[in-house]
């Protein structure tokens, strides 16, 4: 008998084992924290439990690092994301405004000199996505060159936005 309990292989708590690697694969990659929690926690009611305490506290460390981890990585994601629909925003209103001019040389045979020509309510929009009124230069006799100063809110700076090229 001393011979057979001898060669019976120790107990094994799976669910402990995969908590643990989940949860620590889980401080590296967020996602898999909450799983490697939740296994470690399956893995407390069987014996061994001491890698399942080990993914407890790992899974749990995981999701509280979550935060600290993503929201720095994140938010430069966001502001660009942001910076690209202001942009987007002001070449939409210049394209808006060029569209506008074609169709007032059209109904009038001459080109607007200043923003208040447009009878269109949509145009009536002074100031850029980043608080700089537009620029409108026109004399009457050419199209007139409409200008958001762009994210440095200087104008003649390469960010300018203008209807220069458009068709």
């Amino acid at each position: 008998m001393s011979t057979e309990s001898s060669l019976r292989k120790p107990p094994r708590n799976t669910a402990a084992i995969a908590g643990v690697i989940f949860a620590s694969l889980g401080l590296l990659i967020f996602p898999l924290a909450p799983f490697g929690l939740i296994l470690s926690i399956i893995g407390l009611c069987s014996e061994p439990r001491r890698l399942a305490t080990v993914g407890t506290a790992l899974g749990v460390l995981g999701i509280i690092m979550t935060p600290f981890v993503t929201l720095p990585l994140a938010l430069p994601v966001l502001a660009q994301l942001r910076e690209n629909a202001k942009l987007e925003r002001a070449e939409e209103y210049v394209h808006l405004l060029h569209l506008e001019s074609t169709a007032y040389n059209e109904q009038t045979g001459a080109w607007p000199t200043t923003i208040d020509d447009y009878d269109s309510r949509e145009v009536l929009r002074p100031l850029d996505p980043w608080s700089t009124p537009y620029r409108f230069e026109g004399d009457g006799t050419q199209r007139p060159k409409i200008s958001s100063a762009g994210p440095d809110g200087a104008f003649d700076t390469e960010d300018d936005i203008t209807n220069e090229g458009m068709n």
